[in-house]
């Protein structure tokens, strides 16, 4: 019986802990600072790609458009915020 309640105890614990760590890694994706110094030009670019703009004519870039039209397709699906950004890369 004792054995039953310390695997609970501690089935408890990890589940708490797991969720703690789910929290604080949500409101750390989606916080206000910036990760890299080229961040924003990625998500302008994606951004400016689901408002109709054609990469290499209209928006500079000097990246192939892999990861501009995921974040677009993310923008399009989720909305345009720096936290479906930062989950998408």
């Amino acid at each position: 019986m004792a054995k039953s309640r310390k695997e609970t105890g501690l089935f408890i614990g990890a589940v708490a802990l797991l969720a703690i760590a789910g929290i604080a890694t949500h409101r750390a994706v989606g916080g206000l600072l910036q990760i890299g110094s080229d961040e924003h030009y990625e998500l302008t670019k994606a951004w400016l790609w689901t408002h109709g703009c054609s990469l290499y004519e209209e928006v500079w870039s000097d990246q192939p458009a892999l990861l501009t039209v995921v974040l677009g397709f993310a923008f399009r699906t989720f909305g345009a915020s720096i936290a479906v950004a930062r989950w998408v890369a």
